[in-house]
């Protein structure tokens, strides 16, 4: 009975249809298609055999320390040196293009503002960087125009990412509550907002803002073991070094509005998008 929990089923329905067994509602409907048995095979399956795990180990612990203790606790596990491949399971939305309104009954109304695009797009480092510019430059908009201008829309949410399996992916969304009478003119200052970048329209203090705040908090994030992890991680999954100059620092030196501009546009113009208002009865 949730708000948000319905608001968020209706959002599920409106991109990938009521059925979808990979999106599937988690109501009463699926909780009794639970089977203990069922989970537990799931269980054995995936933990049955660690032949292809990988094992990371991060911390102020010494070598000599560390090695009779993997020895006893990991390399001790029996194995049948299964070596899996993962399979592409992504969901595409029912259409390209997706405009749409939700009602609800809400005890206090509001509504919701959704809006999404995506794109097939070159996954590397330099693509990477490029995207969590925009990021960074889009909440910066979206605050500013959305919740300072405006002042209507609660925890406004602007960003971009790029991912890399199972194919290389671009998305931008932004998202927000706001007061029912606003909701159709912020959707439209939005989507201004995005068109803007894509036409090269780029504060320059909104670009170095964010470039200087990658820059300190990669400088904070070296004294936690969470960057060393990922260190480690990305060394042996993805074959490089995080602390080589050239994959960060020069980077990041390098990316222009222009750049980010070429991003935005091409991850609008190619990709699937979708505009979704929910509204209180």
């Amino acid at each position: 009975q949730n708000v948000n929990a319905k608001i968020q089923d209706s959002v599920t329905i409106a991109l990938y249809g009521p059925n979808n067994p990979r999106r599937p509602i988690i109501d009463d409907k699926y909780a009794e298609k639970v089977d203990f048995e069922k989970v537990k095979a799931v269980y054995q399956s995936r933990f049955g055999d660690a032949g292809d795990f990988e094992f990371f180990i991060v911390g102020d612990v010494d070598k000599e320390t560390l090695k009779p203790l993997l020895e006893k606790y990991i390399a001790s596990i029996p194995t049948g040196n299964t070596k899996e491949e993962w399979t592409d399971k992504s969901v595409k939305q029912i259409r390209n293009n997706i405009d749409k309104d939700i009602y609800l009954k809400m005890e206090d109304p509001k509504s919701q503002i959704r809006i999404g695009y995506t794109a097939d797009y070159d996954y590397n480092l330099r693509n990477l960087y490029i995207a969590r510019t925009l990021s960074g430059i889009l909440q910066l908009r979206v605050t500013e125009t959305a919740r300072e201008d405006e002042g209507g829309a609660y925890s406004p949410r602007g960003s971009a990412r790029l991912t890399q399996k199972p194919k290389g992916s671009a998305s931008i969304n932004i998202s927000f509550d706001t007061n029912p009478d606003l909701a159709e003119k912020l959707v439209k200052l939005m989507q201004a907002e995005i068109k803007k970048i894509a036409d090269g329209d780029i504060k320059k203090e909104d670009l170095e803002k964010t470039l200087t705040n990658f820059s300190k908090s990669r400088k904070e994030n070296k004294e936690k073991n969470n960057y060393d992890f990922s260190l480690l991680q990305n060394y042996v999954r993805e074959g490089y070094n995080m602390n080589d100059p050239k994959n960060f620092e020069d980077i990041i030196s390098s990316i222009t509005a222009k750049d980010v501009q070429k991003f935005t546009k091409k991850v609008l113009k190619k990709g699937e998008s979708y505009e979704i208002i929910v509204k209180p009865l």
